[in-house]
């Protein structure tokens, strides 16, 4: 399922930054239906947008959902059930984060409550670089150990679901 929290009410403010007003979380909500089924029936994992949703996460307003804790780990874990693969959407190509490092968006993604982050336009240097910086931050004695094994856990389940799996000729 993708683009969670839902694109359709996605609107770009003068500045860039796409979000969904607060002025439209019962639109939100409403728009939630989709994933909550895909949730109830099992959906092994959700790609989740860089839109920013005040509504949700207020006291960072312009923080995109793929790095949102309230937005993943509260609403799309806790209240939704949500069990499966968080996958941040392209990290290269929003509007939202193209002024900052592609490392530390990243980490703040995976830190936040995505299991995995896409990264359609990354070269091998630059993957190099993200992943030493993940290395080098998870060496810090603030890092959220549980995070990343969470991560692979998910990740390895899916990957044994997929291989199990029957094979279309």
């Amino acid at each position: 399922a993708s683009h969670f929290p839902g694109a359709g009410l996605a609107v770009s403010r003068d500045d860039g930054v796409w979000h969904i007003p607060a002025d439209q979380m019962d639109g939100m909500v409403a728009g939630m239906q989709p994933f909550k089924e895909a949730i109830d029936v099992g959906i092994p994992g959700l790609l989740v947008g860089h839109m920013a949703v005040p509504g949700i996460d207020p006291d960072d307003p312009d923080r995109p959902a793929s790095s949102s804790p309230k937005l993943l780990k509260i609403f799309l874990r806790e209240q939704l059930g949500f069990t499966g693969v968080v996958i941040a959407d392209d990290l290269g190509r929003e509007p939202n984060i193209d002024t900052e490092a592609l490392d530390r968006i990243a980490i703040t993604a995976l830190v936040n409550g995505c299991d995995a982050v896409l990264l359609m336009k990354a070269d091998r240097p630059k993957l190099f670089e993200i992943c030493s910086t993940l290395v080098r931050f998870s060496d810090r004695r603030d890092f959220p150990v549980a995070q990343p094994k969470s991560s692979k856990a998910r990740l390895d389940a899916w990957q044994e679901e997929l291989a199990a799996a029957p094979k279309s000729v």
